[in-house]
């Protein structure tokens, strides 16, 4: 595994999201960071990002962010299976990355992967 080419596309990933944020809030006449949003008809319930145009919902982003995943393209793969009703992101992540450095395995998008990972020192410590 090549722990360099991870740690680049995560960086990559980040950064391209990074610039991709004020250009969307850009198209709505408001928009709404980190709110609360629930739907009781799909059992939305959760914080997002909401874009308002012209006094309509246009869209809900969720974000995932705050660890984030990788491979990326198999947790987009499994967002768009869900068939949501919302828009959807998350960043590359580099503890994903490094746990599967230093475990000598494939990174799995999914929490699993990551909590499973949290019993470990050896991806701490180093």
């Amino acid at each position: 595994m090549d722990l360099a080419r991870i740690i680049g596309a995560a960086a990559v990933a980040c950064g391209l999201l990074a610039a991709a944020i004020p250009a969307v809030a850009q198209d709505y006449d408001l928009v709404i960071l980190n709110g609360r949003v629930m739907d009781p008809e799909t059992r939305y319930d959760a914080i997002a990002n909401v874009g308002i145009k012209d006094g309509t919902i246009v869209v809900i982003t969720a974000l995932e962010l705050e660890s984030g995943v990788l491979p990326i393209g198999d947790w987009y793969d499994a967002q768009a299976a869900k068939d949501l009703p919302i828009n959807y992101g998350a960043a590359a992540a580099w503890t994903f990355g490094r746990i599967a450095a230093f475990s000598d395995t494939d990174p799995l998008a999914t929490s699993a992967y990551f909590q499973d990972a949290q019993a470990r020192e050896d991806w701490k410590q180093l």
